[in-house]
């Protein structure tokens, strides 16, 4: 399983429930296994620091390295870069091999 992590930092907060539900929407992106979007629970987040504080955080699952390896150029996602580009201060991301969830699934 590959866990991809996107920290978003905003340009301004009042877009905050707007990006949720891009992000939340793409739970219906069939590449995704598992989608879960998590907003900051500190209500007001330095800037202009050495230290990145992000807003909100996109934590996608995919079953394996082709489906995480073809999500950037999905509709779903290019349709979630056009909706909300304008908004986004920076977003820095991660992708990783997560074993955990398999061993996980494997002893249901």
């Amino acid at each position: 399983m590959i866990t991809h992590i996107a920290l978003y930092q905003l340009k301004d907060k009042s877009s905050l429930s707007k990006i949720k539900a891009h992000l939340e929407a793409l739970r219906q992106c069939p590449l995704i296994k598992e989608n879960q979007v998590k907003v900051s629970c500190l209500a007001d987040l330095p800037e202009n620091t050495p230290v990145l504080f992000a807003d909100i955080v996109h934590i996608a699952r995919f079953a394996t390295a082709l489906d995480a390896a073809a999500y950037p150029r999905s509709a779903a996602h290019m349709r979630l870069m056009r909706e909300t580009d304008a908004d986004i201060q920076q977003v820095m991301t991660m992708d990783f091999v997560d074993e955990i969830p398999v061993l996980i699934y494997n002893q249901r």
